[in-house]
């Protein structure tokens, strides 16, 4: 017996449910590359640097990265560019560490977002990076510590050791981080 996609989707959902089994969240970046290119310009390496410090924020469990081209030139060389892509980035992840936990994959010219003969098709052009997470890590500089000093409650920014009284806590004075 066959059953329908989402039926069958649902049974392995609550199977994975019953078992206590949770999925990972995730997020996703997208990086666009010029035709026949697989160097990033200023603007995409500026948002590369973003998802690396957005990456170095949370515990993570995994990375799947997916290379893509528009359909310019033929198949064969469109998969190699896809694969060229994926090197770029895969260079940046592996300078911070990250390469034990990659899932790289090339598809060239599978999977276009857009219509190739249209404006749009540059976003054909991308790698796509999905991070899989458990949880966000903690800040080590943005809890305030409670210390006691000659007897005195006082609470310390953790960052750069700054006093404040509880007077001056009561009266709603901060301290910035």
């Amino acid at each position: 017996m066959k059953l329908p996609i989402t039926l069958l989707s649902a049974c392995i959902f609550l199977a994975q449910f019953s078992f206590g089994q949770k999925k990972n969240k995730s997020f996703k970046k997208e990086f666009y590359f010029a035709s026949a290119s697989y160097e990033l310009d200023s603007a995409e390496l500026a948002k590369s640097s973003k998802c690396l410090k957005l990456l170095d924020k949370f515990n993570l469990t995994g990375i799947e990265i997916y290379g893509f081209a528009d359909s310019d030139g033929n198949e064969k060389a469109n998969l190699k560019l896809s694969q060229d892509r994926i090197n770029t980035l895969t260079t940046l992840l592996k300078a911070r560490g990250y390469e034990a936990k990659q899932k790289v994959e090339a598809k060239g010219e599978e999977n276009p977002v857009y219509d190739n003969n249209t404006e749009e098709k540059f976003k054909n052009r991308r790698v796509e990076i999905i991070a899989y997470y458990s949880s966000k890590k903690r800040s080590k500089t943005s809890k305030k510590v409670k210390k006691v000093v000659k007897e005195k409650p006082v609470l310390v920014a953790a960052k750069k050791q700054e006093k404040l009284s509880v007077e001056d806590f009561k009266k709603g004075k901060t301290i910035n981080l």
